[in-house]
């Protein structure tokens, strides 16, 4: 969207006024079927199309894209995330994943992710190259202080899976 990008790189320039010797980071929504309606649901192929013609445009003043990835079916999240990577290095770009930690699937907005889910999405980005990895709402999905039960087992099954000791405080009342 031209307005999007002009907004982008409005942000960037000052970003980058500010503070020049940092990177600034931008995670931006992968618009697949899993997008939010009217928000213009586009296909891989388009996806691509467009975000070389973006990346070309702000790559003066984004130094990092980092896809949220929560708007794709799980079984294309690896060809996105391998095409992700290839148009932000064309573009001198580092790529990192947003690996959303809720649940889009659920009727409900939003629970925890299930860590099968998780485990997937970190794996599938692991796998196309990505080194970096954040994740949105850690602190209301994956915090062992979460409101969420869940919340407290999904932190634990990722401690396992990566050998992390992590020692969580107890919360008093």
């Amino acid at each position: 969207k031209p307005g999007q990008v002009e907004l982008v790189l409005a942000a960037g320039r000052h970003a980058k006024a500010l503070s020049p010797d940092l990177p600034t980071l931008i995670s931006p929504y992968i618009a697949g079927p899993k997008a939010p309606d009217g928000t213009g649901r586009i296909s891989a192929e388009q996806h691509a199309e467009e975000w070389r013609s973006i990346f070309q445009r702000i790559r003066e003043c984004i130094d990092i894209v980092a896809f949220q990835d929560g708007h794709v079916d799980y079984l294309d999240l690896p060809d996105y995330l391998a095409t992700n990577l290839k148009l932000a290095r064309e573009s001198g770009m580092t790529c990192w994943s947003n690996v959303e930690s809720f649940d889009r699937d659920m009727p409900i907005k939003f629970p925890p992710i299930d860590w099968r889910k998780l485990e997937f999405k970190i794996d599938a980005a692991r796998e196309s190259g990505i080194d970096k990895l954040i994740t949105f709402e850690f602190s209301h999905f994956m915090s062992p202080h979460s409101m969420y039960p869940s919340a407290h087992t999904l932190f634990r099954r990722y401690c396992e899976r990566f050998g992390l000791t992590v020692r969580v405080p107890a919360v008093s009342a």
